[in-house]
């Protein structure tokens, strides 16, 4: 007889009425851990600012956005980085709730830039002291409030210190209560003793807040940025700008008129800004997102020297993620490359993630990103695919013309064979073959085109096209007539006949053994240098 399965019964789980803890890791995850790289830390320490000049905007502390500031002051010698607001500041009662609570933001999500509570912290990891100062309109105090980075890395990094999160917090921070006027409201940020380098250079952090704060449009790129705030009157949408200022210095939007190659004297202009095109996305008669993209001739890939290429993402007016974020979404990732650009999220469901370089998985992002590949891959892919077939067909047709200069030349001073004249006469009867398909296709793209009216596309082949005006097939073709004799090079030259002779020789050989056509002309321009 088999024996029966005994099942043991638990009536209480041992320990479930022992406290939680949450243990000491947490806060080097959320500090140490919570950056691959160091520059997102301006992102949060800006962002919270602005959100509480929105808030002092609302509650009448400030009158508009315009009287707010953010003033960022970068001390290399001392290796301090301090950031101080205009806005709400917090109440004396308030501050250790809200100061020394982890991601227990009151923000609202979906609406304020920051709600988790967790990117003040983010200086702990680069300094070995974080200090905050606060001041709220109509209270005679200001509250200082210091976490120690140096003890947390020392707590963190000893395996023998088994302690709460919680306990760690209050063993690395500390308060004091001092006088201050009552109509001074701020918040201010210090980092003392900075120990990365990145954070201290000021050119470095320029360049990053340029594509990443939330600020107007550089001076240089007034024109479009015109067009895009009469868009955004007309739709009854806003975008959030803030007085953000470096030592001093106004920070702007880094977008220029002019696609640059180079740097420094080397630096020339290839290509330039002559229009910004809007667009918008929805989602079940709902706004998801709007944003802009530059129109040009599209010559190629915008060189990296130009900081603010390719199409950005951005919430609240703040970047998410980088200039390779929306890559993907291209037919060819160099497609994000032709524009400058910017897609606005506007749906509260929108949220950027912890790091702040994508958004969070949902339903709406699956449908803003359905939107996303239906203009990259067929509207923006369309535009620089047709501008660089235009452009070629342009090339073809001026390529004729070249030829026919060279042929010219050749004559007059002279071909190193016969066999080069020959083969100078079927080099322009190919080129005008290939002058009149090309001709044809620029006719074609001209009645389509003539349908539409002042499109990118028109603007684009009026550009490339200009006023040339030739027709290819009137275009006569030189040609050397039957019995009429060659000039060659060594007509010329301080030689006898037999001389003449070899020469000719070596020159059909140079010809006839190096395909390089300039290698051969230099090498041919050399020896008759030697014999003139």
């Amino acid at each position: 007889m088999a024996k029966k399965k005994v099942v043991k019964k638990y009536t209480k789980l041992e320990g479930l009425d022992q406290e939680t803890i949450i243990g000491k890791n947490v806060i080097e995850s959320l500090t140490i851990g919570m950056y691959e790289e160091a520059m997102p830390i301006y992102r949060e320490y800006i962002q919270n600012a602005a959100d509480q000049i929105d808030k002092a905007v609302e509650l009448g502390i400030l009158q508009n956005k315009d009287e707010g500031f953010i003033e960022i002051e970068i001390n290399k010698s001392k290796k301090t980085i301090t950031f101080e607001d205009n806005a709400t500041g917090i109440e004396q009662s308030k501050v250790v709730e809200i100061l020394r609570n982890v991601a227990t933001s009151t923000k609202r999500r979906g609406i304020d830039k920051g709600f988790r509570g967790i990117g003040r912290l983010g200086g702990l990891a680069y300094c070995d002291e974080l200090v905050f100062e606060t001041s709220y309109l109509g209270e005679p105090t200001k509250t200082t409030m210091s976490w120690s980075g140096k003890d947390l890395r020392a707590i963190a990094s000893n395996p023998d210190v088994k302690i709460s999160a919680s306990k760690v917090i209050d063993q690395i921070t500390a308060f004091t209560v001092s006088y201050e006027e009552e109509d001074k409201h701020y918040f201010k940020v210090t980092l003392q003793n900075v120990s990365k380098a990145d954070l201290l250079d000021k050119k470095q952090v320029e360049t990053y807040l340029q594509m990443v704060a939330p600020v107007p449009f550089n001076r240089g790129f007034n024109q479009f940025a015109n067009e895009i705030y009469e868009y955004l009157d007309e739709a009854e949408t806003t975008i959030d700008e803030y007085n953000i200022y470096l030592n001093n210095n106004p920070i702007e939007k880094a977008y220029t008129s002019k696609v640059y190659k180079g740097e420094g004297n080397s630096r020339k202009g290839i290509d330039e800004i002559f229009k910004v095109e809007v667009f918008e996305f929805h989602h079940k008669n709902k706004l998801l997102a709007w944003g802009w993209y530059s129109i040009s001739q599209f010559p190629g890939v915008i060189p990296r020297e130009n900081i603010s290429r390719g199409l950005r993402l951005r919430k609240s007016n703040i970047q998410i993620g980088d200039e390779q974020t929306l890559v993907r979404f291209h037919k060819e990732h160099r497609g994000n490359y032709y524009f400058f650009g910017e897609i606005h999220a506007c749906h509260q469901h929108l949220l950027p993630n912890s790091r702040r370089d994508y958004f969070m998985p949902n339903d709406i992002l699956f449908a803003f990103e359905k939107e996303l590949k239906n203009l990259f891959q067929k509207k923006l892919y369309d535009l620089y695919h047709f501008a660089s077939d235009a452009r070629s067909a342009q090339k073809r047709i001026s390529r004729l013309e070249e030829v026919k200069k060279e042929f010219k030349t050749k004559q007059k001073k002279g071909f190193t064979s016969t066999k080069e004249a020959e083969d100078y006469e079927e080099k322009i009867e190919r080129a005008k073959e290939e002058a009149i398909k090309a001709e044809r296709k620029l006719t074609r793209y001209t009645k389509t085109l003539k349908e539409e009216d002042e499109t990118p596309k028109m603007q684009i082949f009026e550009k490339i096209i200009k006023n040339k005006k030739t027709k290819v097939a009137q275009v006569k073709v030189p040609k050397i007539k039957p019995q009429q004799e060659v000039k060659l090079v060594v007509d010329d030259l301080d030689v006898n006949e037999n001389g003449k002779e070899v020469l000719q020789k070596v020159f059909d050989i140079i010809d006839t053994v190096l395909v390089d056509r300039r290698l051969s002309a230099n090498l041919i321009e050399k020896i008759k240098e030697a014999f003139q």
